[in-house]
């Protein structure tokens, strides 16, 4: 078989896994998965297909909110290190999100409108992100011995 073949069947066997994931968890692969960056590399995939600034926001904010979801997995699971990769993948793509609706034509009307729905999909992900990050400091304080919570 030729690298091509492989590699292209390889490509598919990670597409419907990563499919067949995200409808079981609503996260998709999570950071703790050794397929996490493979996961994260289709996501661009996806973003280089995409065309124009509206619709690769619309992407960017599909995939912050899989980030979300993974920061919430994690913490149930008590990976708080892996939380947090997620929380950092979420933070870069809410940023990358605010620099494509910079973009948006001004003169565009459904543009405009995207653009609201866009600005308040991104705060209510930033409001859930805060109080994600409230429930996690309570857990990690509930883990933590007192002399290490005097530390902190």
């Amino acid at each position: 078989m030729s690298k091509k073949l492989i590699f292209l069947l390889a490509f598919l066997v990670l597409l419907f896994t990563r499919v067949s994931y995200a409808q079981e968890t609503d996260a998709g692969i999570t950071p703790d998965s050794p397929l996490w960056g493979l996961d994260k590399a289709l996501e661009q995939i996806e973003l280089l297909l995409a065309t124009g600034n509206v619709e690769k926001a619309k992407i960017e904010l599909k995939h912050a909110h899989e980030r979300l979801l993974e920061v919430k997995i994690m913490i149930e699971q008590n990976k708080f290190e892996d939380a947090e990769k997620a929380k950092e993948g979420h933070k870069e793509k809410i940023i990358k999100i605010k620099e494509k609706i910079r973009d948006i034509d001004a003169d565009d009307d459904d543009a405009v409108e995207n653009e609201v729905e866009l600005e308040n999909e991104i705060e209510d992900q930033e409001d859930e992100i805060e109080e994600v990050e409230r429930e996690l400091e309570i857990k990690i304080k509930g883990q933590i011995t007192p002399e290490q919570q005097a530390a902190i």
